[in-house]
């Protein structure tokens, strides 16, 4: 019996009950849940096919109208009268009347009882609504929806953050995961036999090996290969073993590739055979590669396009030969795809075809080389005499001069009047050969204006004048000549006949009917300024430029021209035009304003000072132009003509004039006329008086160390002007001067309750109350300032820095985040943000602040020193000069920039940033006003610094302190200015900590120390650069004495002093001998009479002569402690100069004695612990720094993945650079350690 194996066991894909009838009562999907839908295609169509179709015409799409019979069948289906429609109370559902007309009774029928129904349903309608809505609100309790069950879950999503979200992971789809998860087919490798047998399919063996070949055998069952092989495993090498190592190293021989090398050999051969004369090649080695390239198909197209082609052009040429484009498409195509033969042959034939044909001429000239190209042109002449074109080519192919003007000559007596053709020529000719061609030019094209001129340009003046007459007869239309004209008789001298020319030009041109156009007038204007000739740019100007320009319109019009002249340089042109606005409109000071500011710009000083001379004159009642005036020639040091100018304004203005005042004043501190200017203010003060002459008042004196003058002088001004708040900021900072803290407060106190929008006020308050030690009350200051005025970035920036420097990062951070919520667009704010971010989150922070503030100097800065301190010197300076470019007036940048240039920049470069610093004159910048409002920077002297030469400050040195310095880079130890600093602000330096004469960088470092330490209590705020200060160069030594030579004239009230005591006859370091006398100085006092020679240094001495000098706003607190020890020690000092009674001492001399050892073994212990302290700080900068560049240089190459070694190595092993110790004295003195 035979057995059937299902087909599920054979093939797993193919079930058992496929093609089986299913069972009975069966519905499909009905196990898993699945429902039944109806489609159109269950229903039918949408349009019954019996409907009547539209009215409209019969298409050949639309069917027959209906058969009558179908209509009656219709009738009687909605006429159903049986049983199954019938109802006892209702009887039959459908309507009897319901083929019947519906008129008017039927409507008003409807309408009655459809009020009933209304009326009877609006009777429990309420009641109804309100149980309708409690079972929609119990089916939604009992069946919420989704959103509804995680509607409170939504709600804690708000607190998630972006990496609570990253982490979050995808959903898995778990549906079908055994198909989309498929078993994977296993395989069976195959055999390498099958491998190695395909790759050998069809292959060519061409080796032979050595083992196989010349076999004999022999009849003995042995066999031999040149010796004695056999089975026994005797084996004789033979002759095998030398065929093996003797003929060759390889045992397999590759026969294909030596018969191919053979093949390439003799091919070789044959063609240098088949392409020799005599011995010599025929290749050209030259166009070789040109050959080469004609030969590439440049076309990349398809093919059967290109057929296709070919196939309409040929149909075009054969169609209408005559037709030059057929012929010119069809050899560009076959040059187009690299057939050039065919395609000179194909345009040579249309050339034989159409031989007037001009372009087909130049095509054939073209494809062909220059040789054969020749013969073509020449051809084509013949046939077209009179193509200029064709004569220009037969004179570009000829190479040598004298046949190109043959050539050219021929062509000029075929066409005389072509100016082409005679331009050519002349070109070709010297100047006088050129001359009689063009006089025959112009005889034959009379109508070319180029002609005319070029012919005026080779001739005499007077024959040049007769041309241009001729030119003007010939053609009355053209303005050039006229113009050449006048240019001609500028560069003769006849400057009258300029004007008179032009304005001749423009009635003339007129009366022939040309329109004047402007613009193209203007423009001959700057094509005259160019040619050098002012007078006929000027006349141009002066004739055209009220053309076409209303009187209302001349204003904006004149100035809009004066700028764009600037723009394109034409210099002349703009101060023409100024020039004719000042006549036209001599009242109107803004064309006086930029015509000043033009010559400032682009005029020399002459021209500024005379515009500047005339605009007084034509307009004294503007101050500022006599303002303007003096100041140029008090800068270019002519101060008795800049006294004399104001003295004509005060005559013009009267003695009324605040600002003139003022400008008098400060001519006269410049010029170290202090008195001169104390009159003037009193002067003002009487005369002019306001707010800003009093404040001015007080700051002179208190530049001049007279505190109590200058608080009495604020005091006035504030009687007068208690409105003013400059007045209760020089006030406070008077008395913070006079260590008057309370009064201080009670002072700006004062000036918030009058100017509470003032921000300087309530900054100064706040930083007196931190000075004071008063944080929280400092602190509630700044609360209360952020609400009187709110959203004031200078004071969220003060909040931050104040919360920083009282020592609470994290209060300044919240501080930050406030502030730029509320200043989102403030560059102040970001910039302070990004330096407040760690080393890894500025980049990030300085991306964001530039997106939001783009265009802001303080982030440009703030950028550009993150590039600084990543050692990216290339990008940081393009970021310096950007801040500086866009704002010109921000001091910061300017300051940041110099400190740059400085490190890594050259000498040229710095003096660049200096110079464009002076020239835009910053005001504005948080360090550069806190510097400029310092007492010592507020006014300068004209014996400044800047004034002296090297050798008359070194003079002045030696003078000041007894020394004997020989260079000024010996300054750099830094013991001079230890001395220089007790002599100007006696006390405030400990000099028995400074070494005098030593010869070690640590020593130097802890002088420099001490200076700094010292000048930062007394409030000098200057940034010693002490690093580049002790390598001892000259320059940088130099720079820095400058400008204390101008701290030392603002702060020197003329006290004596003794240098050689005040460091105990220690000698400075120099190259000369010590002097052996101690002579005191010669220092120049200010009015001050010469006075005895003191020797002790006592606060008894020094009170008696004169009180204490006044010195800067101290920046940091002196606590109590400090100041009642400094008292203790001065007070020790007079104790110990008085003579002592022995009655009353109860302490034993020889104790005391002991005590004071211990006590100078102590200080000097102490000395010793500071310079140590001093070289581990040296030091651990030093390392610091270089694990910082090798940081940046690790993060430069992060995306890489590799970093060089050797830059690494270099960091390592570098040095300061630049160090160079002092030479030894004459002696030969030996360091010291």
């Amino acid at each position: 019996m035979a057995t059937t194996i299902p087909g599920s066991l054979v093939n797993k894909t193919k079930k058992f009950f496929m093609g089986m009838p299913a069972p009975s009562g069966y519905v499909p999907g009905v196990g898993r849940g699945a429902t039944g839908f109806t489609t159109r295609s269950d229903i039918g169509p949408a349009r019954d096919p019996t409907d009547v179709p539209e009215a409209g015409p019969v298409g050949p799409s639309q069917g027959p109208p209906p058969a009558k019979k179908a209509r009656e069948e219709e009738e009687r289906e909605a006429d159903d009268l049986n049983d199954a429609n019938y109802d006892e109370f209702n009887g039959y559902s459908g309507s009897l009347f319901a083929k019947d007309p519906y008129d008017q009774e039927d409507e008003d029928a409807d309408r009655v009882y459809a009020e009933v129904d209304d009326r009877l349903d609006e009777r429990h309608r309420d009641r109804r609504e309100k149980k309708y809505k409690e079972l929609v609100e119990k089916y939604h309790k009992e069946r919420p929806k989704i959103q509804q069950e995680f509607s409170d879950l939504k709600r804690q999503l708000a607190e998630v953050t972006d990496d609570e979200w990253q982490a979050i992971p995808e959903v898995g789809d778990l549906r079908n995961k055994a198909k989309r998860n498929p078993r994977n087919e296993k395989f069976t490798p195959v055999p390498d036999s099958l491998i190695a047998m395909s790759m050998n399919y069809g292959a060519m063996n061409t080796s032979i090996d050595a083992n196989t070949g010349m076999t004999t055998p022999f009849s003995s069952g042995m066999t031999s290969t040149f010796g004695a092989g056999t089975k026994s495993g005797i084996l004789t090498p033979g002759w095998k073993t030398g065929i093996e190592t003797g003929t060759s190293s390889s045992i397999d021989l590759d026969l294909n590739k030596i018969g191919q090398a053979r093949n390439k050999i003799m091919d070789i051969k044959l063609n240098q055979v088949s392409d020799s004369v005599s011995g010599q090649t025929v290749v050209d080695p030259k166009g070789y590669l040109t050959d080469l390239q004609s030969m590439i198909p440049q076309y990349g197209g398809d093919v059967n396009d290109i057929k296709k082609a070919r196939m309409l052009l040929k149909s075009v040429r054969e169609t209408n030969p005559r037709h030059p484009p057929a012929w010119i498409a069809s050899a560009g195509l076959e040059e187009a795809v690299g057939k050039l033969q065919t395609a000179r042959n194909l345009i040579m034939e249309g050339c034989e075809k159409n031989k007037t044909s001009e372009e087909l001429w130049l095509a054939a000239i073209r494809m062909h080389p220059p040789e054969l190209g020749k013969s073509i042109v020449a051809n084509a002449v013949r046939a077209c005499p009179h193509s200029v074109r064709l004569w220009i080519r037969a004179a570009d192919l000829e190479t040598d001069l004298k046949d190109k003007k043959k050539v050219l000559r021929k062509a000029l007596e075929q066409i005389p009047s072509s100016v082409r053709l005679w331009k050519a020529a002349v070109e070709l000719e010297e100047p006088e050969e050129a001359r009689i061609l063009l006089t025959r030019a112009v005889e034959c094209c009379s109508t070319s204006t180029e002609m005319w001129l070029a012919l005026a340009r080779l001739e005499t003046y007077e024959e040049a004048r007769k041309v241009l007459n001729k030119a003007r007869e010939h053609i009355p239309t053209d303005r050039h000549i006229w113009l050449n004209a006048a240019r001609l008789e500028e560069t003769r001298g006849q400057k009258d006949m300029v004007d008179r020319i032009v304005a001749k030009a423009i009635s003339s041109l007129k009366a022939n009917q040309v329109e004047i156009n402007r613009d193209q007038w203007m423009k001959d204007a700057i094509d005259a300024e160019q040619a050098n000739c002012p007078l006929t740019c000027q006349a141009i100007i002066r004739n055209v430029i009220g053309i076409g320009v209303e009187d209302e319109d001349k204003k904006a019009t004149w100035l809009e021209d004066a700028e764009s002249f600037e723009k394109q340089q034409a210099y002349t042109c703009a101060r023409s035009v100024f020039a004719i606005a000042l006549i036209e409109m001599p009242r109107k000071k803004s064309i006086w304003n930029a015509a000043i500011q033009f010559e400032k710009d682009h005029g020399t000083i002459k021209e500024h000072e005379d515009i500047l001379q005339k605009a007084t004159e034509i307009v004294p009642e503007v101050e500022v132009f006599w303002l303007m005036l003096a100041k140029l020639r008090f800068v270019n040091k002519r101060v008795e003509d800049a006294r004399n100018t104001l003295k004509d304004a005060f005559e013009k203005h009267g003695h009324q004039s605040e600002t003139i005042w003022l400008a008098a004043t400060k001519i006269e501190i410049e010029s170290d006329q202090f008195d001169t200017a104390r009159s003037l203010f009193v002067k003002a003060r009487n005369k002019a008086s306001s707010a800003s002459v009093w404040m001015k008042s007080a700051r002179f004196e208190w530049c001049l160390g007279n505190l109590k003058e200058a608080k009495d002088l604020v005091e006035q001004g504030i009687k007068l002007y208690d409105d003013y708040p400059k007045l209760y900021l020089v006030l406070g900072q008077i008395l913070e001067q006079m260590k008057n803290v309370d009064a201080a407060r009670t002072a700006y106190t004062s000036g918030i309750r009058k100017c509470p929008g003032v921000v300087p006020l309530w900054v100064s308050l706040v930083r007196l109350e931190e000075n004071a030690g008063q944080i929280v009350k400092a602190r509630v200051d700044l609360e209360k300032a952020r609400l009187r005025i709110p959203k004031n970035e200078d004071l969220w920036l003060e909040s931050v820095r104040f919360e920083m420097r009282v020592g609470c990062p994290e209060l300044a951070k919240e501080r930050m985040s406030r502030a730029l919520q509320e200043c989102d667009g403030s560059g102040k704010l970001w910039a302070e943000a990004i330096w407040m971010e760690g080393p890894h989150g500025r980049r990030a922070k300085s991306i964001d602040a530039l997106k939001r503030c783009e265009h802001n100097p303080h982030v440009l800065v703030a950028a550009a020193r993150l590039f600084w301190s990543e050692r990216k010197i290339k990008k940081a300076k393009e970021w310096f000069l950007r801040a500086v470019n866009l704002d010109p007036d921000s001091g910061d940048a300017f300051a940041n920039y110099l400190a740059f240039e400085q490190i890594h920049g050259k000498e040229e470069d710095r003096k660049k940033v200096i110079e464009k610093c002076i020239q835009a004159d910053p005001r504005h910048g948080d360090l550069w006003q806190q510097m400029a409002q310092q007492v010592v920077n507020v006014y300068t002297t004209a014996s400044s610094a800047d004034n002296l030469s090297r050798h008359e400050m070194l003079m002045w040195v030696n003078d000041c302190l007894q020394s004997q310095f020989t260079k000024i880079e010996q300054l750099h130890t830094g013991a001079g200015y230890c001395l220089f600093t007790d002599f100007l602000f006696p006390d405030s330096i400990q000099l028995k900590k400074v070494k005098w004469n030593s010869r070690l960088e640590l020593d130097w470092l802890a002088n420099w120390k001490l200076v700094q330490t010292a000048w930062k209590n007394i409030g000098v705020e200057k940034v010693v650069p002490v690093d580049r200060l002790i390598k001892g160069k000259f320059q940088d030594n130099f720079e820095f004495l400058q400008w204390f030579k101008k701290l030392f004239d603002a702060n020197y009230d003329g006290h004596e002093y003794d240098p050689v005591a005040a460091r105990g006859g220690e000698d400075l370091p120099s190259d000369a001998p010590p002097a052996a006398s101690k002579a005191p100085s010669r220092m120049p006092a200010r009015n001050v009479a010469a006075k005895p020679v003191t020797t002790v240094r006592s606060a008894n001495a020094t009170s008696a002569t004169r009180p204490s000098p006044a010195r800067p706003t101290p920046t940091s607190r002196v606590g109590p402690a400090a100041a009642s020890h400094s008292n203790g020690s001065r007070t020790a000092t007079q104790v110990a100069a008085q003579p002592t009674k022995p009655a009353q001492s109860n302490v034993d001399a020889l104790q005391l004695k002991q005590m004071k050892e211990e006590l100078e073994e102590v200080n000097r212990q102490l000395s010793e612990s500071d310079n140590v302290i001093a070289s581990l700080e040296k030091e651990r900068d030093f390392y610091f720094s270089k694990l910082r560049a090798i940081e940046v240089i690790c993060q430069d190459n992060e995306s890489i993945g590799n970093v060089e070694v050797s830059r690494i190595i270099d960091v390592l092993y570098e040095t300061e650079e630049g160090f160079a110790p002092p030479d030894e004295d004459a002696n030969g003195q030996s360091e010291e350690f």
